[in-house]
């Protein structure tokens, strides 16, 4: 009974490393590729999925320079000052990567 005992721990605690437990608190899945190397699947298909790459996308489509960037993952709202000197506020929309 207690070989029984012990090769279950044992057996437990090899599963238990080449298998670790986490906790996710987003929107991603684990995943186990055939070579035993773990990766993540975000379960957004977002376009835009920064800051820094609304910035980028509004300037090279507006022109002029970036003052403030706001976000939340799922809009970015751009504030753009032209060359002309106007103030300009726009949001990008994450999943399209549409300006409004």
């Amino acid at each position: 009974m207690k070989n029984i005992s012990a090769i279950i721990f044992i057996f437990s605690v090899i599963l238990l490393s080449v298998f670790p437990v986490s906790a996710l608190g987003d929107n991603s899945m684990p995943f186990i590729n055939a070579n035993g190397s773990s990766f993540q699947q975000n379960k957004t298909n977002n376009k835009v999925k920064s800051s820094s790459q609304a910035a980028r996308l509004v300037k090279s489509r507006i022109g002029g320079k970036v003052l403030k960037v706001n976000g939340d993952g799922r809009s970015y709202r751009v504030k753009i000052i032209k060359n002309n000197g106007h103030i300009i506020n726009v949001t990008v929309d994450a999943k399209s990567g549409r300006i409004r």
